[in-house]
């Protein structure tokens, strides 16, 4: 049976960070031109025409791998507007067409989702992805951003594991995610918090033996 996980998330989670990943697999298909560009626009993912509802879900989509991947941010940006996806009927045709899917939902902090939304998009749009997961019964598992970019390969092996999917390599996952520290730049120095003086004191208890 062939296999197809929907990755998903907020405007700015990590969509393509996941996407490139699986792309570096020759046993799982996906967004491989992300392989050669360092970003693409979604409109440019092999399934949008789907996830635009221009057509639909057709068997031979998967020709070519007996593994695939799929990946739409909510919302995503069509003809300059901004769209939210149907991940429920999209799931719901994948099921028709015999084909075992699952969705993974990748968190990122989020403080840094709304600073890097206002930033690039002038609006913060997480509402949106919260709101269409709330209450529908979608088999889903929790991807995060961060753990990918702390435990690189060992992490998304583990979701392959998860999944049944294939292992990926290490040494192009580690290449994928070398310089992958997009935190970073949200990051500012503190230079005290309240915390602060209750963990000096609990220190200091316990270089003497208090």
């Amino acid at each position: 049976m062939k296999k197809l996980i929907i990755l998903t998330g907020p405007q700015g989670a990590g969509n393509h960070l996941f996407s490139k990943c699986f792309a570096t697999s020759d046993e799982i298909g996906g967004w491989k031109g992300l392989l050669n560009d360092y970003w693409q626009g979604h409109h440019k993912e092999p399934f949008n025409e789907v996830w635009q509802g221009h057509r639909d879900l057709d068997i031979d989509d998967f020709d070519g791998y007996d593994y695939w991947v799929t990946s739409v941010s909510i919302p995503y940006v069509k003809n300059g507007e901004l769209n939210v996806p149907d991940i429920a009927n999209f799931y719901n045709q994948v099921i028709a067409l015999g084909v075992d899917v699952q969705i993974g939902l990748i968190s990122r902090d989020k403080n840094i989702l709304e600073a890097q939304q206002i930033r690039v998009r002038e609006e913060f749009t997480l509402p949106q992805f919260m709101n269409y997961f709330a209450d529908r019964m979608l088999p889903i598992h929790y991807l995060s951003h961060e753990t990918l970019v702390l435990h690189k390969a060992n992490y998304i092996n583990y979701i392959c594991n998860l999944i049944g999917f294939p292992n990926l390599n290490i040494s192009s996952i580690n290449e994928v995610l070398v310089d992958s520290n997009a935190n970073k730049k949200y990051i500012n120095h503190v230079d005290e918090y309240w915390l602060d003086n209750h963990v000096h004191l609990s220190i200091s208890e316990s270089k003497n033996a208090i």
